[in-house]
């Protein structure tokens, strides 16, 4: 079942969101920093070369984060998603970093320790499954929660066989999302079908 599922790619060129140009991951940043920082041209792929904005760019929603706070690393390859999920997410989330492709994951994942990673099936480079299968062979704890398009019951399905504690469609988003993190928080599972 995951054989073909793997076979999900994009050529989209993988980037930190938002940040200055860096070589290495992101400095750990707040919620109130990276709400505060505008997508202007402060993206650079994890090379360190700065990538102009889209034209579609948009900021990231403002929060407060609290020392209760679930902290949350998103992984999208879609700007205006990652604002979306952002603003589901604001009350009672941190949102610790921002990453638009696998290998960014990994290293943010990594840099920034968050207690759940919210990620997209259909990524640059490597898709969901496969971030989901390498952040379990690096150590990383967090609990993971799928965002997606795909409804099909075979990606429900190689989400539970990589571990994930949810999976969220798109489209129900703002709905359901944030008590997906929660239980996955919590390490309940979350997978409404």
């Amino acid at each position: 079942m995951l054989a073909c599922v793997s076979e999900i790619k994009t050529e989209m060129p993988g980037s930190y969101i938002p940040l200055a140009a860096s070589v290495g991951v992101p400095p750990r940043l707040t919620s109130r920093e990276i709400q505060g920082l505008a997508w202007t041209g402060a993206v650079a792929d994890r090379h360190g070369t700065k990538v102009p904005p889209p034209a579609t760019a948009s900021g990231v929603p403002r929060s407060s984060a609290r020392p209760d706070d679930i902290r949350v690393l998103l992984v999208d390859d879609n700007l205006a998603t990652l604002a979306r999920v952002a603003t589901a997410l604001a009350p009672g989330c941190d949102i610790v970093g921002a990453v638009r492709d696998g290998v960014a994951a990994l290293a943010a994942a990594r840099e920034l320790t968050p207690d759940v990673i919210v990620l997209d099936v259909s990524m640059p480079g490597m898709n969901g499954f496969e971030l989901a299968a390498r952040l379990r062979q690096v150590g990383s704890e967090a609990a993971l929660v799928f965002l997606t398009v795909h409804d099909e019951q075979a990606f429900v399905m190689a989400a539970k066989e990589v571990g994930a504690l949810g999976y969220v469609e798109k489209p129900r988003l703002a709905v359901d999302l944030l008590h997906a993190v929660r239980e996955a928080r919590a390490g309940r599972p979350f997978f409404r079908r």
